[in-house]
Order: structure tokens, then sequence, then C-alpha cells
């Protein structure tokens, strides 16, 4: 009677292999060995000897990982189970032509030998926890079993305890040495070698490593752009370096190192996928050093594949059925069906970083003109600081920082950070009255707030850096100094490299900084003077008269410098030497306000001014009073137009006029009494 050896395959969850294992007599007629998988029915008349039959697949393997094996024993019918005794030495080898002579992977034999005490009168035998630790390209299974011919046996490292060691050397004699006693399986896998029966597996299965370690050397933060070291190697299930793992990944498709760009919910920066450049070599599972880096910042996922290792199992034919021993497109350590993934796969996250920030200013005067009217807060008088942050990675090449390297994921809704500014006054003036340091005031355009000193602090949060602008904001501050109604300021600059910025993110775990700014020798500057809205005392003859409005600039004494009056040099004056015409004023930087009579309301305007130079109003007298008639009119002009020296709570301008009602009444015809050569009979007329 043939006997037959099923053997079950288990990968946790048990996965049959078929083993035939024929009687001596029969042992030519059933050499190989074939198998099962967990479909396998015994009584369903499937064709065990088929090896293309994807019911007597072996399914890949993971190197370290544990499975697990069943024996059953069948009858001739290759259905029908067959109750058998003895023991049975499972060996992983390399499969070759010659199963006999195939390399037995002996790591693995010591581990997975089936040793009872006693299996007698069974047609299943179960082995549990075996694994191999590396990697294999293809394995088979050889199984070797010698029938004594008994029944009823307990068995002692695979012998008959009925067999004496006499009896042993006696009928095997090839064995003499080693049967001499029975102290291990020495005795019996000598006997199953020189008189058993030796079946390999028809089918050839993959072990693959469970993973590749991904690693980069030193340590976060890691800086975009900057050069790193990439360290990959194949490991088993113990997480301990796979030696059986060779061969290059050569950034195919199949086999490649990539870098996987991981976008939060809401960034608008497209899918970022990348295949390195470069092969990487693999010797006893470890590849050499590879040099890494990702010119950008962000959170990515280095990946690193190969699909190809477990070629032997993918794509099989069974009679125009393709099929697979292993889950395509997968890298599954823990088994779906009794499958693992074919791929080996394993990745590292890493967050990069910007390097810092390059920061530029540019310094223009109020509404883009050449000069800045001193105003207090809550003005529309300030010049403008306008910084531009650049988030910058690392250019690898020098110690510069170029127009390049521009970290264009640092938007705000993808790896863009919350930042803190400050904007420093650090160069000090003395003034008129107090110092720079002491009366600048900041306005942040884009948060809207007011700081009242030399260091300035600005919160904005990431969406401050705009998808439009990748890895860049602008930051408009306003700035200006103190004006005091009663004492007014030489005019006097401020350059762009009285100031400093800083700026670095908060509320994050490495917050990158970025100092200072674009320094040039030749510095572009804001001009700050002090202004007001000014009318000469007038004399009308008769009821109506047009008044010339000026608006004027202070300097005066050694500290003027009549060079930095936004007229220049030659500007003239009207009834005070202090006092300087501004040609360029225009109603952007003020206006005159309603002009209306201090007390009383028999002069009123009736054409009021422009706001732009030259400017004028008309007023118009109801005679009431008669002639001649003098009276103090006022104007509520911007505020950073009121000059009072004599109330520093003033909020109006004031300016004296005198109507006649004939030239007999005054002592000259003029109408504007502004210089000395004007007003040479006032003594008659005040």
């Amino acid at each position: 009677m043939i006997k037959k050896f099923l053997l079950k395959y288990k990968f946790f969850s048990f996965i049959q292999i078929l083993l035939l294992l024929p009687s001596l007599s029969y042992a030519q007629h059933f050499a190989n060995i074939t198998h099962a998988n967990e479909d396998f029915n015994t009584t369903g008349g499937l064709d065990v000897v088929d090896p293309n039959n994807p019911v007597n697949s072996l399914y890949t393997q993971v190197s370290g990982q544990s499975f697990g094996v069943t024996y059953v024993s069948l009858d001739s019918d290759k259905q029908t189970l067959l109750k058998i005794e003895g023991s049975i030495i499972l060996e992983l080898i390399k499969p070759n032509s010659n199963c006999k002579k195939a390399s037995t992977l002996k790591d693995l034999t010591k581990q997975i030998v089936l040793k009872p005490t006693s299996n007698a009168g069974t047609s299943r035998l179960r082995i549990d926890n075996l694994s191999y630790p590396s990697a294999l390209k293809k394995a088979a299974f050889r199984v070797r079993y010698y029938d004594f011919n008994v029944s009823n046996e307990k068995y002692n490292y695979g012998i008959p305890n009925s067999k004496t060691p006499a009896d042993l050397q006696n009928e095997y004699p090839k064995c003499l040495q080693v049967c001499a006693s029975i102290k291990d399986w020495s005795c019996y896998k000598c006997i199953t070698e020189q008189y058993g029966e030796t079946n390999c597996s028809r089918d050839s299965f993959s072990i693959r490593p469970a993973e590749f370690a991904v690693d980069l050397n030193g340590s976060a933060p890691y800086i975009g752009g900057r050069k790193y070291q990439i360290d990959i190697n194949a490991s088993n299930d113990k997480k301990v370096i796979d030696t059986g793992y060779f061969g290059t990944i050569n950034q195919s498709a199949d086999k490649n190192v990539s870098t996987k760009l991981s976008t939060p919910l809401g960034c608008s920066i497209s899918s970022y996928s990348k295949v390195m450049s470069h092969d990487v070599n693999f010797t006893s599972g470890e590849a050499q050093q590879q040099q890494y880096s990702y010119n950008n910042i962000g959170t990515v996922n280095i990946i690193a594949t190969d699909n190809n290792w477990s070629l032997v199992d993918i794509d099989k034919n069974n009679n125009g059925t393709i099929y697979s021993d292993c889950i395509k497109d997968s890298a599954k350590n823990t088994p779906v069906n009794g499958k693992v993934g074919c791929m080996i796969q394993g990745s590292k996250t890493v967050t990069f970083f910007p390097l810092t920030f390059r920061n530029t200013l540019t310094i223009q005067d109020s509404h883009a003109n050449s000069f800045t009217y001193l105003a207090n807060q809550n003005s529309s008088q300030a010049a403008k600081l306008t910084f531009t942050y650049t988030a910058i990675i690392d250019d690898n090449t020098s110690a510069t920082i170029d127009d390049n390297n521009i970290a264009t994921n640092y938007i705000g809704n993808c790896f863009a950070k919350d930042i803190n500014t400050t904007v420093s006054l650090v160069k000090n003036q003395a003034l008129n009255w107090g110092d720079t340091q002491t009366r600048v005031w900041m306005y942040d355009t884009n948060t809207t707030s007011y700081v009242g000193e030399s260091n300035a602090s600005f919160t904005h949060s990431k969406l401050f850096f705009l998808p439009n602008t990748p890895g860049e904001a602008k930051h408009e501050v306003l700035i200006n100094f103190d004006r005091n109604v009663s004492m007014p300021d030489n005019p006097f600059q401020i350059f762009k490299n009285d100031l400093n910025v800083s700026l670095i993110e908060y509320n994050t775990t490495y917050p990158v900084s970025g100092n200072d700014f674009n320094r040039i020798l030749n510095d572009s500057n804001a001009t700050f003077v002090y202004a007001r809205s000014h009318a000469s005392r007038q004399r009308f003859v008769g009821k109506d008269g047009d008044i010339p409005i000026y608006y004027e600039v202070f300097c005066s004494g050694r500290t003027c410098d009549k060079s930095l009056l936004p007229s220049g040099s030659t500007s003239k004056i009207t009834d005070d030497p202090r006092w300087f015409i501004n040609a360029k004023h225009t109603s952007d930087f003020g206006i005159l306000g309603t002009v209306t009579q201090k007390f009383g309301f028999s002069v009123k305007e009736v054409k009021a001014g422009t706001g732009n130079h030259p400017d004028k109003i008309k007023i118009h007298y109801n005679e009431k009073n008669g002639y001649p008639y003098k009276t103090t009119m006022e104007n509520n002009a911007s505020l950073w137009l009121i000059y009072n020296p004599f109330d520093v709570n003033a909020t109006k301008n004031e300016f004296e006029v005198e109507l006649i009602g004939t030239t007999k009444q005054g002592a000259g015809s003029f109408t504007d009494l502004n210089n000395a050569s004007n007003i040479t009979n006032r003594r008659t007329m005040w």
C-alpha cells in the first residue's frame, strides 16, 4: 500500500501543503513533493501532484516571522487520510534539480525538525513557530521519512523504543557509528538519508525581508536643501538586519527610493513624488550610505520599495489563469487568507524646515512722496516700512543666501507657522524735544495695531504667507513720531539702516528665525517735517475777499537743514522766516478744514479751499458791524497741521482779517500783509 504525506503549511492561520511520501517499494514513482494551500479538500479529488494548481501553492514568507506546518498522510488515492507511525524530518532547502542533494538551510532545519515522543497511528502532525531569519529569493521544502513497519510504538528521537542500538547497527550498517546510542536525532537522520525516502515540494516560494529600515543621519530639525546621508537596511521580523537580502534598487518602477510630500488638509500645494536619481546597492542586507536632500520644506515620506524580490510567487499561470502566492502591490506582513504582501517596503517620515528667514526692507515717505508730516497715532500720515520675509532652505554651496533657494512650500495652510516680528528703531536722534526712540510709534497694517515704542512686536497668523507668493510674506509697518502742537521740530531723516527687524516662529517645536535685512551703504530714508496750515494777516477793501492759504514746514536754528525741506533749500517763506512753503502739498497730506469766525457770525467762508498748493478760500462780510471791521478766523485743519505756540491742546489754527469800506479808511490799498514791505503803515492800522 502506498502512503502519501500531505503537509499543511501555516502562516499563523494554517495553509496546507501536500507532501506525497511513498512507501519504500514505490519510492521511484513519487520522488517529488507537491503541496496544497488552505483550500485543499482531501475528498474533493484535487490534483495534489499538479504544481501549477493554485491549491498546491507555497505562499511567500517573511524572514524572522513565525509560521507553522501540518503533515497529513494520504493513501494511494491521494485523498483518503491514512494513519502512519514514525517521524518525519522537514528541511528548508535551496531548490535545484536534485532534491536529495539540494543545500540544506541548517539554521531552519534545527528549528523545525519534529521531535514527538509518540506519534503512533496519526494521519496529522503539526509543527508551530517555524521561521527563517533571512531572505531567500527561492526556497522549497524537503521531507525525509523512514517506515520501521511497526505499530503502536513509542518513539525516542524518531527511533521506535523496540529497536536497540544493536538492532539498528545490524539493520542499518551505514549508520553504525551514529546509532551506537540514541541521544539525539542523528541516528534517525542518518537512517532517513541512507535508507528512507526524500521528497521535495513541487512549488518554490520566496522569503522576503519584513521591511526596509530607512534613516537619515543627524537629528531634527532637518533643514530643507541640506545634504544628509540616507541609511537603508533590509530587516527581518525581529528588526535585525536581514543578511540574505542583496542586489540593487535601480530606481525603476518596481525598485526605487522615492520622496513623497504629505500635505495637510486644505493645503494648495500640488502632490509631489520624486524618485532618487542614483542606484542603491545592498550587500548582506545593508546599503552603502547615499547622499540625500529634499530641496524644499514640509513633511515627506522617504519610501524604499522592492517589488521584484518575490517574483517566483508573482503572476503564476494555471492553464491561462494568472494568480500569485502573495498579495500584489502590498507590503503587508500580517497574512490575509494566508498571504502576505509581495513587496518589501519601508519608509521614514521626516519634516524639513527652513534654514532661516531672509529679510529685505524698503522705506518710503508718506503717500510715496519725498516727505512725511509728523503726526500722532491714528493719522493717515506716516512713512511706510515694507519688509519682505522669505523662508530660505540651505543652498549647500556657500555661506550666502541667494534667490534660488526659496522654501516655496512655506504657505499658510501648508507648512508655514505663526510668527512674531519685532521692528526696532536702533539708532536714536535728539530732536527739538525728546528723541526719536521715545517719540516713535508704529502701526502694523496687517494686524491693525499700534505700538508706541522703539521695539515694536507684532504677531501674525501663518495665513500671512499667501499661496500667490509662495515662501514669502510682505509686512507693512507705518512709522511716525509724536507731534506737539506747541513745539515744532526741524526736519530729520530716518534711514533704513537705523532700523532692524527680527522674526521667529512660535507655537512650534523647532522655531525658525531670521534677523536683520539687506543693509547697503547708500541707504534709503524717510524725511519727517513739522507742518502747519497758515494764512497771513489779511486786509480787504469791501465785503468780499480771497485769502491765500499756505501749507508750511518748520525749519529754524543751527540744526535747520533746508535741503530736507519738501521744496528744498530754495523754499520760500510768507510772514515768518522759520516757516517755509511746501509747494508739494496736496490734500493727501491734510486739508484746511472749515473756516469760521471765532467770535461772531459776521464773516463766513463762502468758498472752501482745495487742500492743494496753491490754495485759497473766499470770505464774505455781512457789513452789520460797519467798517473797518477786524476779527479772528479759525479753521479745523487736519490735526497734524495744527500749530499754536500758546495752547498745547489747540485743535484749530487762527488768522486775522480786517475789512475796510474804502481805501481811504486804510493806510494802503493792499489786501495781504505778507512781509514788512507790505505793512509800512501797520502802526496806524492795528
